[in-house]
């Protein structure tokens, strides 16, 4: 079973400001209902691959997917993922002039055959999904702190992004996340 899921949503904001937010793969987990987190592992500047777990319809599942951005957005494909399901997508961003682009995001999911009894509601959870997710994109991109402005794209303020930060003197094996040293 085959589903292919396509959206589009304007965004007031330049296509390099909603690049910016993109390419970011870790925001990810922000905006996609069905992540719950990620971890990214960058190869090169453009490709690299992330781990994320999350819930599909409240299943919990997990996944390992390479990544690659582009100047339009990024694609990314699913290398290793649970149920036989296999997923690739991505988002291209469209300028629709300074301070307005056209998001458009795709999904490509390929279901075991063993799932093709509940085809109906797979295709209206991932409809749902996919206008969720959108609309929390577009509220992420208005969210976003940016500064400055390197090679005409616009950077994110380090400060309001940061999700844990080492203390100095903690010893190489110790990490705060959260306040807590684990």
């Amino acid at each position: 079973m085959r589903r292919t899921e396509v959206g589009k949503i304007a965004v007031e904001v330049s296509a390099e400001k909603a690049l910016a937010v993109l390419w970011d793969i870790k925001s990810i987990e922000c905006y996609e209902p069905k992540v719950d987190s990620a971890l990214v592992i960058p190869g090169t500047q453009n490709k690299g691959t992330y781990f994320a777990r999350g819930h599909f319809a409240g299943i919990p599942w997990g996944g390992l997917f390479a990544y690659e951005l582009n100047h339009h957005g990024f694609y990314s494909e699913m290398k290793r993922g649970a149920f036989g399901v296999k997923v690739q997508g991505g988002f291209v961003v469209t300028s629709e002039s300074s301070d307005k682009c056209l998001i458009t995001h795709y999904e490509r999911y390929e279901f075991p055959y063993w799932l093709s009894p509940i085809s109906l509601f797979v295709r209206l959870y991932l409809h749902r999904a996919m206008k969720k997710e959108l609309s929390n994109l577009a509220q992420l991109i208005h969210d976003k702190d940016f500064i400055g402005n390197e090679d005409g794209i616009p950077g994110l303020n380090p400060d309001s992004v940061k999700e844990a930060e080492i203390k100095i003197g903690t010893g190489s094996l110790h990490t705060q996340v959260g306040g807590m040293i684990l």
